[in-house]
């Protein structure tokens, strides 16, 4: 241990507990979830050891910079998970207030589970005698219910989309008006609907149910108070690093999955030979390319992009294989990656202030880094197929990128088809 005061990490082997369900039994009202869509790793954490926020604008190597040297005198082990908002420069809108322009905590209690390992963790500052005695006061308060909770029935009232049908055809005139001045080459241009039921939501059970619709995903959540959390199912890494070595990934051009074998070979098809998406999937793969060649020290990618499939939707993709130069960290990493062609557009600036002028809503952390941090490890995803739960209200964000053969009722399909899971998840409830 450091000098330092630390987190100190104590973990114990454990049997038989679905992390998912655990959490949902436990009282804290700050709660996290993270998991792998290859099932190598899964956690479930409950409470705050430490937590790192702020709802002022921040530079990602200043924020990172301070994570890793809170890490450096703890415990091995001790991970922060969080995210940022897509854009630290908008006013945050209410219901994004409490999740602040960036937040990474480190849970007090975890349940995690590595390949077939299923351990329990505390997590705990080390101020003495004074930190043990909380810690075992907390534990005494951990449930270790087997059951599952069962989520009640609700009762869709209204669906509301911003901007609405009409209004997205106009935007997207507009947005196709300004390519032709030749500077903006892309936008990504996104979607609220917000969905209210008879009752407040239990967004811990719309997560498992999530889950199991879209097993192969990066999952997450985070709740900083009860009844409202961000949740997600995305296919998108930003980056995964272990030491120097890196990997990410180019995701964007999309069809929805077919109904019959044939159909869906039938779309696949038609997203390999379309111009338009592969030309979208190249400007995320180009930057991807360009920023990381000047980050590695060696780099390798697929030479074509190949489709990459989830439950409702597939996609374009291509796999990036890296040695970082040892000056890099990750918050150069997140400074440089964020935001990708695929969420924002290109050239970045204009199409950052083109979405600043045209979305009717705040995007708060939709499209934004969300992951965690450890000693020598790292890993986020771009927080899209994302759902934000208020009380009452489901708000789900989807977008889709604008290039200058874009038809507008068809990108308005394709929002529909990257929200389906959520759509058939409620429609079951």
């Amino acid at each position: 241990m450091s000098k330092n005061k630390g987190i100190v990490r104590f973990e114990i082997p454990v049997t038989d507990i679905n992390p998912l369900d655990w959490l949902a039994w436990q009282d804290q009202a700050f709660k996290t979830y993270w998991s792998t869509g290859d099932g190598q790793f899964e956690m479930a954490g409950a409470g705050t050891a430490d937590l790192i926020s702020g709802d002022e604008s921040f530079q990602f190597k200043t924020l990172l910079d301070r994570i890793h040297k809170n890490l450096a005198a703890s415990s091995t082990g001790v991970r922060y998970y969080g995210g940022t908002r897509f854009d630290g420069k908008q006013k945050a809108g209410t219901s994004w207030q409490r999740f602040g322009a960036y937040a990474f905590v480190v849970p007090q209690f975890e349940v995690v589970r590595r390949k077939d390992e299923l351990r329990f963790a505390c997590n705990f500052r080390n101020n003495g005698e004074n930190g043990f005695q909380k810690i075992q006061s907390a534990l005494q308060k951990i449930r270790f219910e087997h059951t599952e909770k069962r989520p009640k029935e609700i009762i869709l009232i209204d669906r509301k989309d911003l901007p609405a049908k009409i209004d997205w055809v106009k935007d997207i005139k507009r947005a196709l008006r300004e390519f032709n001045s030749g500077k903006l080459q892309k936008v990504v241009l996104a979607r609220k609907s917000v969905f209210r039921f008879s009752q407040n939501l239990e967004p811990l059970s719309l997560l498992k149910a999530l889950k199991n619709a879209n097993p192969r995903a990066f999952h997450f959540y985070f709740q900083p108070e009860n009844k409202l959390a961000f949740l997600g199912a995305t296919p998108e890494r930003l980056y995964h690093r272990l030491g120097r070595e890196i990997r990410s990934d180019a995701v964007a051009g999309t069809r929805p999955r077919g109904k019959t074998a044939q159909e869906d070979a039938h779309f696949r098809h038609e997203l390999l030979s379309s111009d338009k998406d592969r030309r979208e999937h190249e400007f995320v793969f180009q930057w991807v390319r360009d920023v990381l060649t000047k980050m590695c020290e060696t780099l390798q990618f697929d030479s074509k992009a190949t489709i990459i499939q989830q439950p409702a939707v597939q996609h374009l993709h291509r796999h990036f294989n890296g040695v970082l130069r040892e000056s890099i960290s990750d918050g150069d990493l997140l400074a440089g990656l964020h935001p990708t062609p695929a969420v924002g557009g290109f050239p970045t600036k204009l199409a950052m202030e083109n979405i600043a002028r045209n979305e009717p809503f705040d995007r708060g952390w939709y499209a934004g880094p969300v992951g965690w941090i450890g000693h020598d490890e790292a890993e986020f995803a771009v927080a899209i197929r994302s759902g934000l739960v208020d009380g009452a209200r489901l708000s789900l964000f989807s977008g889709a990128g604008i290039v200058p053969e874009s038809n507008p009722l068809s990108e308005w399909d394709e929002i529909e088809s990257k929200i389906s899971n959520f759509l058939i998840i409620m429609n079951r409830h």
